[in-house]
């Protein structure tokens, strides 16, 4: 299922569920997303600014990075 025609379905069943049911999901949508420290946040940011940019470095690169430094 693709993301768009789940967001359908959640919409349509929303509809259909209670106003404590709903409220139980607003926050659990507000907790999950402040359950991420704020540092995090910052530094997803600033990684997804990086590879826009083109700044980013392959897979495969990281992983060859990662062998060697095991390793050590």
């Amino acid at each position: 299922m693709n993301v768009l025609k789940l967001k359908a379905q959640i919409i349509e069943e929303l509809d259909h569920v209670s106003e404590d049911v709903l409220l139980e999901i607003k926050e659990y949508l507000h907790s999950y997303h402040s359950a991420i420290p704020e540092s995090v946040l910052e530094s997803i940011k600033i990684s997804r600014k990086q590879i826009k940019d083109g700044k980013g470095v392959p897979h495969e690169e990281v992983m060859k990075m990662a062998k060697e430094w095991l390793k050590k």
